[in-house]
Order: C-alpha cells, then sequence, then structure tokens
C-alpha cells in the first residue's frame, strides 16, 4: 500500500514501472541525468552521494556536495530509501517506491522515486516531487515543454553515440535504431523497421537471443555478448545491455537495447594470448616442425588457415625445404627451388605481400612471377627478416573466398617478429649444435642426420657463428 501520510516512509512492493536501462554503465547514466529535468543522484549503500545533477539543488544538494550524506539534508530518508538501495544492489534490479519524506529545504515531501543498480555497489536514483498539487494546468504545461526538451536532446545524444541504441517491440521487431545501428547494419533506419536482430546472426547464436528475449518478458534486465554477422563488415562481437520496457498499464511491450562493439579489443587481447604462447612454445619445441606445427596451431585461433607452410631458404643450395606443411589441394612440399614464386618473390623484395587473383596476374604480366601450384583465391605472405637476412616465407592462402585475408591479417603475420622469426632462427641453431655435438663435431653424420647436404650444413653453421665454437673445440683438442 502506498504511504499516505508524512513519516509513513516508501512502499517498495509496487510492481512493474517503465524500465530504465539499469545495465547501463555509470557514465551513460551521467550523460541521461543531465539532460532530463528531474533530481537524480547517484548513491552508495551508505547513501553517501557519488554524483547529482543541478536539479538536486530543489532539496539542498549542490554538484559540489560529493561525499555528503543525502540524510544530512533529509531526517529520517536513510531508514526508507537505504533498504531500497541495498535490495536494488543485492538483486541486480530496478526497485520502485513512493512516500513521504522531510526534507530541510522544502519541508515534507511526496516523492516517487526509482533506484537503478549501476555497479556492485553505486545506485542511480530518479526522483519525481508530486507534493505541490497548485498550479496544476501551468506545472503540466511547463512539464510538457520541459519533455519536449528533453526528448530533443535525448534523440539528439542517442544520435551520437557510437553505441548502437534500439528499441524493439514484445516480438522482438526494431522500432528504433541510432545512426551507430545503421551503420554497423548496412542500411538507413527504416531499412531496419520491423526487422529482427535474428536476421543478423549465426544459427548457433540463436538460442541465446531467444533465453534473453524470456528474461526481458520476465522483466529482468542483463549484459551478455553477442556475435553478430554485419553486412559489408563480417562477423562482429558486442557487447549488449538490456532491459525491458513497459506500456502504460505496466504491460511488457519490448526491450531498450545499447550494443557496443568490442571485437578490435577482444582480437586484441586474443593477440597478445597467441603471441605469449608462441613465445612459450619456443623452450618446449625439441624440433623446428615441433615449434611450426604450434606456431600454426596458435594462429588458428585468429585467422583462417587451413593452407599454411613455412618456407626456409638454403642460400647456397638457393632452394626451398618446408619445415612444416598444409594444404587442401598442394601435395608437392619437397625441398625445391621454387624460382619465380609469390614465395620467391617475397623473399626478394623482402616486403610482405598480400594478392588476389588480380594482383597475382598482374605481377604475371609484368613478368614478376610465374603462377606455380594450384590457383588460390588469395595469398598472403610474409618474409622472416632476421638480423642475419631473410631467413624465408611464411605463407596462408585461401582457394575458396577472395575475402579470406586483409590488411590486419598481413600485419598480424608481419608482426611476429619475436615470436616467429628470430625464434625459428634460434631454435634452428640449438638444433644444428646438439645434432653437432651428438655426432662429435662429425658433419658428414650430423648433415645425414639433418637431411642437409655438407654444403648446406657448413652454410649454416657459418650463418649462427657454430664454425666458430668448432674452431674452439678444435684448439682446445689440441692443447690437450
Amino acid at each position: 500500500m502506498v504511504a499516505k501520510s508524512p513519516g509513513d516512509g516508501f512502499n517498495a512492493s509496487l510492481g512493474r514501472v517503465p524500465a530504465t536501462p539499469s545495465q547501463l554503465p555509470a557514465e551513460l547514466f551521467i550523460k541521461l541525468a543531465q539532460l532530463l529535468p528531474l533530481p537524480i543522484y547517484i548513491l552508495d549503500a551508505e547513501l553517501n552521494v557519488v554524483y547529482c545533477n543541478d536539479e538536486c539543488r530543489r532539496f539542498g544538494t549542490d554538484t559540489d556536495d560529493v561525499g555528503v550524506n543525502l540524510s544530512d539534508f533529509s531526517p529520517g530518508i536513510e531508514a526508507t530509501l537505504s533498504p531500497m538501495i541495498h535490495q536494488c544492489l543485492a538483486s541486480g534490479e530496478q526497485q520502485h517506491s513512493e512516500g513521504w519524506i522531510n526534507s530541510l529545504v522544502r519541508g515534507e515531501c511526496f516523492l516517487l522515486v526509482d533506484c537503478i543498480p549501476l555497479t556492485e555497489n553505486l545506485a542511480g536514483c530518479i526522483i519525481i516531487d508530486r507534493t505541490v498539487k497548485e498550479h496544476a494546468e501551468a506545472a503540466l504545461e511547463q512539464a510538457d515543454e520541459a519533455v519536449y526538451e528533453s526528448e530533443w536532446r535525448f534523440q539528439t545524444l542517442i544520435q551520437a553515440m557510437a553505441e548502437c541504441v534500439l528499441l524493439t517491440d514484445g516480438e522482438g521487431k526494431i522500432k528504433f535504431a541510432n545512426r551507430a545501428a545503421e551503420r554497423l547494419a548496412g542500411c538507413a533506419a527504416e531499412g531496419l523497421k520491423d526487422r529482427t536482430v535474428a536476421e543478423f546472426l549465426a544459427p548457433e547464436q540463436q538460442e541465446l537471443l531467444e533465453r534473453q528475449r524470456n528474461q526481458r518478458k520476465q522483466g529482468k534486465s542483463s549484459s551478455y555478448e553477442l556475435q553478430i554477422i554485419a553486412p559489408r563488415i563480417g562477423p562482429r562481437t558486442m557487447m549488449v545491455w538490456s532491459s525491458p520496457r513497459y506500456d502504460t498499464q505496466g504491460e511488457f511491450c519490448g526491450s531498450f537495447v545499447v550494443a557496443q562493439d568490442i571485437t578490435e579489443s577482444m582480437r586484441s587481447q586474443l593477440v597478445q594470448s597467441v603471441l605469449l604462447n608462441i613465445s612459450a612454445a619456443t623452450s618446449l619445441s625439441g624440433s623446428l616442425p615441433e615449434l611450426v606445427g604450434k606456431i600454426h596451431s596458435e594462429l588458428r585461433k585468429l585467422i583462417s588457415i587451413s593452407n599454411f607452410y613455412v618456407a626456409l631458404y638454403d642460400r647456397q643450395q638457393q632452394q626451398y625445404f618446408f619445415p612444416f606443411h598444409v594444404d587442401e589441394r598442394d601435395e608437392d612440399f619437397r625441398t625445391q627451388e621454387m624460382p619465380r614464386s609469390l614465395t620467391d618473390y617475397v623473399r626478394r623484395t623482402g616486403e610482405p605481400l598480400l594478392a588476389d587473383e588480380r594482383l597475382q596476374q598482374k605481377l604475371v604480366e609484368l613478368g614478376e612471377i610465374d603462377i606455380l601450384g594450384p590457383t588460390c583465391s588469395i595469398w598472403l605472405g610474409v618474409p622472416l627478416k632476421t638480423t642475419r637476412g631473410i631467413l624465408g616465407v611464411v605463407v596462408v592462402q585461401d582457394y575458396h573466398e577472395a575475402e579470406a585475408y586483409d590488411e590486419a591479417d598481413l600485419q598480424l603475420l608481419d608482426g611476429l617478429d619475436g615470436s616467429l622469426k628470430d625464434r625459428v632462427e634460434s631454435l634452428e641453431a640449438r638444433i644444428l649444435k646438439e645434432c653437432l655435438i651428438r655426432n662429435r663435431w662429425n658433419k658428414s653424420q650430423a648433415a645425414k642426420e639433418l637431411g642437409l647436404s655438407r654444403v648446406g650444413l657448413r652454410s649454416k653453421l657459418e650463418r649462427y657463428g657454430l664454425e666458430k665454437i668448432e674452431q674452439l673445440r678444435e684448439d682446445e683438442d689440441m692443447v690437450g
């Protein structure tokens, strides 16, 4: 029952009210507070003021009064407002109350209060003063003007937001979309109207969306990650905040949705994780194929890598050998020269290359390359540059999808300096040294074990400075 007289306190069990997005970040709540002509506070569980807008002056608090306790201005409010805030923070759901309080500035006031959880220990409070009955017509007229003004300002803010904002009806059909949502969907707002979010989801995401819609129907707000397929852009990961909406009769009528594209930040985190795993693999790998195999397993978390090989170049023999390769069509990965190939072009130029079929054909016409092996829709190769020159080339290619790779993927592979290039060289030097020690520096036996010619082995010993170690060993034997 609603409190009828001063001192009766708030009634915190009034049922459903029009929902406010209870899961939105505090920063967005503050932006909304600056637009609405209502007293709005952000309070902690002890009623200490963390933020208040200009309208709060009518209750004696100023925007500079951060840290003060609200009970200092409204004696007795702690006994009534504090339980509601605690329940709001504990449940994570919006709470509504109305009743009388005693304000030092305005005296006895009959207030409507909506309490919204912002973080684990902060709640936003929106206050409507229903005390004054006089001049009702003038007050209503002013209120209409204020609502019109606030709606215009609210629309301006919503349209300027980088986040996508949607209003959907009870069936999940989009009734409003801001410009950010238009850009993501690749069409104007009219083109989104009456479509559903489900149309932009992969099949495996449909069940998640349906569970979330059921939560809205039950009056619950929540935040969750959603994978969408954006036209012209492709797959994106969205962080979604969603709350139920209700009509004037208190019946569920849809959802208020704010969605932020977090694809790039998640990719950045995943790239760092992959690089750390590759770095750790260096010390755990006992052979070059094992290391490159682990690198392949990590890279497949980031890009399509069904067709992948590492081609290392032997300068003395002028041949490429492949410590690791996987391919859907090409089976020819024996040691070979590969002149005028795309792989050899990248090694010769020392520059990374992203080549679709059109660019491949242009390079053929310019006399730079010949097409070797099965034709691919897109080819991406980066040189393995080390302090001693170009060690070889890392290649990924796709036979089906011309847009399988982009500049971001090229930068990813080309940025593996410390994780792939130097580490492959370091591991190869370690393997050579260990093989020579096992064979007591017998080059013929070591070359046979490694599958190299004596000339090729000598070239690698010179590259890694191992011939100096050999000379020191021979000098020690002579002294001995």
